[in-house]
């Protein structure tokens, strides 16, 4: 991993920020490798080159990291999903969703265990990681209601419940993927796509 050195002008600030990022790409880069179990704050501190206790000082609470580290990864794979699936409407990006989280299953596999343990009353996670369902589940609404404007999905469609259909595909189908070694994620969405779309 690459760590690019802070100018010697930077303030306190500026250099504790510089190091926070840093931690958040070094867990990044660990959960992918290690997944969710065998990660650690020094894997972390180790893959971030630098000391266990400097990790301690920016993330004390190490649910928090983690947290920090899936927003990042989150937030990096939409942006790469929606270039790679421009053109593709939302039943496109699903699809592209599904094919990178088959790929980084080591971060999928944080996202989901965190998720459930997310539903445990009082669970540190839990405010953010419900929002972060609920505003998933009110983007692929979204972007089916434009579809429909977009004569890519019938008009009348009901988007609400084509929503929490699709939602609940690419849910299950991330599940398979982690139960089922061999099991193509990928295929499976589009033999249930084309099965939805045949009843349009």
């Amino acid at each position: 991993m690459t760590i690019d050195m802070a100018p010697a002008d930077q303030t306190a600030f500026d250099l504790a920020v510089v190091d926070r990022k840093r931690i958040v790409a070094a867990t990044v880069e660990t959960l992918e490798r290690l997944g969710y179990r065998r990660t650690t704050v020094e894997e972390v501190a180790r893959t971030a080159d630098m000391s266990v206790a400097c990790v301690h000082r920016q993330f004390p609470d190490w649910k928090g990291l983690l947290l920090a580290a899936l927003d990042r990864w989150n937030q990096d794979r939409f942006e790469q999903v929606a270039r790679e699936t421009a053109g593709g409407a939302t039943l496109g990006f699903l699809r592209g969703l599904v094919a990178h989280s088959a790929a980084h299953q080591g971060l999928s596999r944080t996202l989901m265990a965190l998720s459930v343990e997310a539903t445990e009353p009082g669970d540190i996670g839990a405010p953010y990681l419900r929002e972060l369902y609920l505003d998933f589940h009110r983007m692929v609404q979204q972007g089916l209601a434009f579809d429909v404007t977009e004569g890519v999905v019938p008009e009348g469609t009901d988007v609400r419940s084509l929503a929490t259909t699709v939602v609940a595909l690419y849910e299950g189908l991330q599940l398979q993927t982690m139960l089922r070694p061999s099991f193509d994620a990928v295929t499976a969405f589009d033999h249930a796509i084309e099965s939805l779309i045949s009843a349009w």
